[in-house]
């Protein structure tokens, strides 16, 4: 019985981090990780000089005719077709891996918006005794990772909706602060009104020195005052400005990110429809296809079986043919035989016939006959 070799082989991304691309024999479990002191990097296994993997990043084999990858409690991540398999430091199920499958190692680590270390990423090719594995349609793939990307845009766009709501509550929140402020303002400004007035009262009855005094001691205080509540109220005026403004900014992308979302859900809905329309008539033909082929069989089946009942007619029809040539045969040596005799008779009653002077001017009938059905007999 012979034993399956299964091999997968993994071809560069453009946005991979460099390396070699790899093949690698999956008679038993490989793993993917980072070179270190013991692991060599080499073209035969799935060990890379990449800084985002983990020493034991995921795990890779092959077992009753499918391909299996799983991640090993790596910190940032294994992706399939932009899926991660498992949160950071967990390790995830099993997940069946098809030949041009995009697999994704870490992810890029990113400082001021420049990639300082890349990912790995490549195409997946799966073979058996070096045939190659049929993977999806190109076309259902390209859906799939279109799918894919636009949920994971919908998820970005959610994120980012759910941070602009805490912002404009906080924009709310700082306007409700501002009105309080100035409300509050008013009270003062109408409470220094009052005790202006009352001062005004107490000049015109108590016109002492000490009286002016605490007047004008109470009118710069009143001066500050109100100096203290404009540059306040200014403030808090240029703070809710700017707050609407942001509020009014945040709902303008607010609405857009919306209707972002709102386009994604609407493609995806349109992909997953021309998905489920290709799934279902590639089973119509995938049923076809097996119908065909079991007609045929049916008829290949047929037609040996007739092919067989006619052989065996024809052996037996030759073997009738054989046993009758060989009775023809045995009846012309028999023939022969006594066609000789006759003729050595016929000879021998000649000379006798000579020797006792009896002359015959002509042949005997019957020698001729002999001559006859001798030639006769060597014809047959």
């Amino acid at each position: 019985m012979s034993v399956d070799v299964p091999k997968i082989v993994l071809i560069p991304h453009s946005k991979s981090h460099p390396f070699v691309q790899r093949e690698c024999v999956l008679t038993q479990p490989q793993k993917v990780g980072r070179s270190v002191d013991k692991k060599r990097i080499s073209q035969n296994n799935l060990i890379f000089d990449c800084r985002v993997l983990s020493r034991n990043h995921a795990l890779i084999w092959f077992d009753k005719g499918k391909f299996y990858i799983q991640d090993t409690k790596s910190s940032n991540g294994t992706f399939v077709n932009e899926c991660r398999l498992s949160p950071s430091a967990e390790e995830s199920e099993p997940v069946e891996l098809k030949s041009r499958d995009v697999v994704q190692f870490g992810v890029n680590v990113n400082v001021e918006r420049r990639v300082t270390h890349g990912c790995i990423i490549a195409t997946v090719k799966l073979f058996i005794n070096d045939i190659e594995v049929p993977g999806p349609d190109p076309d259902i793939q390209e859906i799939m990772q279109v799918m894919q990307s636009a949920l994971s845009r919908e998820q970005d766009l959610e994120t980012k909706m759910a941070l602009m709501q805490e912002v404009l509550n906080e924009a709310q929140s700082l306007a409700s602060e501002s009105m309080i402020s100035i409300v509050k303002e008013d009270e003062l400004l109408s409470r220094l009104e009052m005790l202006e007035n009352q001062l005004q009262v107490y000049l015109k009855n108590s016109p002492d020195d000490d009286i002016k005094r605490q007047l004008i001691k109470a009118l710069e205080e009143k001066h500050k005052n109100d100096l203290t509540s404009k540059e306040s109220l200014r403030n808090m005026l240029q703070e809710k400005a700017e707050c609407v403004s942001k509020h009014n900014q945040l709902q303008r992308d607010y609405d857009k990110a919306e209707q972002e979302c709102q386009r994604f859900r609407t493609l995806y809905d349109t992909l997953k429809h021309e998905y489920a329309a290709e799934v279902n008539k590639l089973n119509e033909q995938v049923k076809a296809t097996e119908r065909d082929m079991k007609a045929t069989e049916d008829k290949l089946r047929e037609e040996k079986q007739h092919h067989t009942t006619s052989t065996e007619s024809l052996q037996a029809e030759v073997d009738f043919t054989k046993q009758q040539l060989s009775a023809v045969k045995s009846r012309l040596e028999q023939t022969q035989d006594e066609l000789f005799e006759l003729k050595v008779t016929a000879e021998t009653n000649k000379q006798r016939m000579a020797a006792l002077g009896i002359k015959v001017s002509e042949p005997l009938e019957s020698s001729g006959v002999s001559e006859e059905l001798s030639g006769g007999g060597r014809d047959g």
